[in-house]
């Protein structure tokens, strides 16, 4: 699994070029699952994010959300399908997509990032461990603590 974290996540071109990856818009809206802070969904070949209005100023769960957009961009409607029925996938996508997160947020520490741990284990139907997804986060996430030590 980590020299999929070190070719998809870990690389320097890991992105999309194109309009397919931006967001058509972002909405600020309340209706969403309930403990979600934002969400990206797909349209036939577009993205909308929404994110709960309390966010509003939060650039990382906007950023979260931008990357899955990329993610979409890049393959399309075989994102979505990927990102349903394949854990190893969904994994990917959310380690990657939360690793925008943290970089806005500036975490020094693995510490900070407990929360990460727990909802990937609580929301995503991983099928794994804590301790194999703090593992994962732990690898993905190193160079990102490593740069905002003071």
């Amino acid at each position: 699994m980590k020299w999929l974290i070190n070719k998809f996540i870990l690389c320097n071109n890991c992105g999309t070029l194109g309009i397919w990856a931006v967001p058509d818009k972002v909405i600020y809206t309340d209706n969403l699952n309930e403990g979600v802070g934002g969400n990206c969904s797909y349209g036939l070949f577009s993205t909308t994010i929404r994110i709960r209005p309390k966010y509003k100023s939060d650039m990382g769960i906007l950023n979260h959300e931008a990357t899955h957009s990329k993610q979409f961009g890049r393959l399309f409607w075989a994102h979505s399908i990927l990102a349903k029925f394949s854990t190893k996938y969904r994994l990917l996508i959310e380690i990657q997509a939360y690793r925008e997160q943290v970089k806005i947020y500036k975490y020094t520490k693995v510490s900070e990032y407990n929360w990460i741990v727990d909802a990937l284990f609580l929301k995503y139907n991983l099928n794994m461990s804590r301790a194999a997804i703090k593992e994962y986060l732990d690898y993905a996430f190193i160079d990102v603590l490593d740069k905002y030590k003071g």
